[in-house]
């Protein structure tokens, strides 16, 4: 009696151990189903993303333009989002150099008159700017101008400063905080 007894005991062992065996095969199969399911990617993938500067233009052309103390240089273009999606956006100055660099004043604004930057050209980085939305397929006249301190006196002439124009973007759903990834 005592071999039936262990022998029924073994088999409800073994069918418990493949029992939850089984279960545990089950539950590991259902959470990583749901893993793969839940997507909470926060940006589409960059290449998405696509902004257009003036028609691909040059935004600036001072080729002709005496740029004196106290003299302003004023230049209008449009910025375009070509994405599918919304997305924020900002223009910044990058690589600036030159003698000037401390001496030039610039300030861009929409056509509404929101002011994207104002400050000094060496100061402008991408983190020193305002933030600014662009609807998919939208279109948004930007001015920009530049302002030659006119405390800079006449030992700056034939000076120059040379920099970079940016704008870049990023999607605006699910980006309430504006990140750009920098």
């Amino acid at each position: 009696m005592d071999e039936q007894k262990l022998r029924k005991k073994l088999k409800i062992m073994v069918m418990t151990v493949i029992l939850l065996s089984l279960g545990l095969v089950c539950t590991s199969y259902a959470l990583a189903s749901s893993i793969v399911k839940i997507r909470s990617n926060r940006f589409t993938m960059s290449m998405g993303v696509e902004l257009e500067l003036n028609d691909g233009k040059s935004v600036i052309d001072m080729s002709d333009v005496v740029f004196e103390p106290g003299g302003t240089y004023v230049s209008e273009f449009p910025i375009s989002n070509l994405s599918e999606f919304d997305v924020w956006y900002r223009i910044s100055f990058t690589n600036v150099s030159g003698e000037l660099k401390d001496y030039v004043t610039v300030k861009v604004t929409e056509e509404d008159g929101t002011v994207l930057c104002n400050g000094l050209i060496s100061k402008l980085s991408a983190d020193k700017v305002m933030v600014s939305s662009l609807a998919a397929g939208e279109e948004k006249n930007l001015k920009i101008e530049f302002y030659f301190s006119k405390d800079a006196g006449d030992i700056h002439q034939g000076k120059t400063v040379a920099f970079n124009i940016k704008a870049d973007a990023t999607q605006k759903q699910n980006n309430n905080d504006k990140d750009f990834g920098d």
